[in-house]
């Protein structure tokens, strides 16, 4: 009787499971949690029962560490947003220091090429200075500089000095170009003599080494009626879309000539060694005044 007493108290525990310490302690803990994410989620007010107040710290606290870890998540993630926008930055300024290294020393070779030619430091003055490398008597005398298309030169560009003008560009290649000197018989040029009224064409002589004026005209009605005179400068008329207006080319000789009259050059092509190139652009005719201080 003993041992089936004992068969059926045993068997009443094991038909009631849920009533072990282990279940309702598992329920409690789920019960919290839903009524702290509910009360979180709804944003509830709870009374100020004491089961109330039992739930509202542990929701606090749980709404203090959702808040904490997100605005520490959003601030790493910052940081590293801003770590790699830092080392983009040096990347750049590593880029731009180069090209300031690079730029100045373009720029100390140009003004070596001013200081040479005596030229006024005008950052307006769209031009390229170069370098005579070689000079071609062949045919006729002419210069080879150290500037070509990669450069921005391009076919009948002025070339000239302090001095006056030189000739114009023949012949480019990506890094030479071949510089036509006024003294060339196939070289031709509108000019006027200052102070005169008279215009005409400047030429290469076939003798070489001087210019022959002719075609002379008068290009104001009623105007100064005085033949060109020794010493007298001749400069480019504009003419012809090649050469501006105003460069020196040239002094009328008191040599005479029964082609024309003698002008000597500005420059003498035997002995430059650097010229500049007045590059083909909007601003030519503007900053021409500032160089040649018409």
């Amino acid at each position: 009787m003993r041992f089936q007493t004992g068969n059926r108290a045993s068997s009443r525990r094991k038909k009631q499971p849920w009533l072990s310490p282990k279940t309702l302690g598992t329920g409690l803990l789920l019960l919290s949690t839903g009524l702290m994410l509910y009360f979180i989620g709804e944003e509830r007010t709870l009374s100020s029962s004491p089961l109330s107040r039992a739930l509202l710290v542990p929701a606090a606290f749980l709404q203090n560490a959702h808040d904490s870890g997100w605005r520490l998540a959003v601030s790493v993630l910052d940081n590293f947003r801003a770590k790699q926008e830092l080392d983009t930055l040096r990347e750049e300024m590593a880029r731009l220091q180069q090209e300031n290294l690079e730029l100045r020393y373009q720029l100390r070779r140009h003004e070596a090429y001013r200081d040479a030619l005596g030229l006024p430091r005008e950052e307006m003055v769209p031009s390229v200075a170069a370098i005579v490398i070689f000079r071609d008597n062949r045919m006729a005398l002419s210069l080879i500089i150290n500037r070509g298309a990669q450069d921005g030169l391009q076919v009948n560009l002025p070339v000239w000095t302090r001095d006056g003008l030189v000739g114009r560009t023949h012949k480019i290649t990506r890094h030479h170009a071949r510089v036509q000197p006024l003294t060339d018989p196939r070289c031709a040029i509108g000019v006027y003599v200052e102070d005169s009224s008279y215009e005409g064409i400047l030429r290469g002589s076939e003798e070489g080494g001087h210019l022959l004026l002719t075609d002379l005209h008068l290009v104001s009605p009623g105007g100064e009626m005085m033949r060109p005179q020794p010493g007298q400068r001749v400069f480019t008329s504009g003419t012809g879309l090649v050469f501006p207006r105003n460069l020196l080319a040239g002094f009328v000789s008191d040599a005479t000539s029964d082609k024309g009259y003698v002008v000597r050059p500005a420059v003498d092509v035997h002995s430059v060694k650097s010229v500049l190139i007045l590059l083909n652009t909007p601003l030519r005719e503007d900053v021409l005044p500032l160089i040649t201080g018409e």
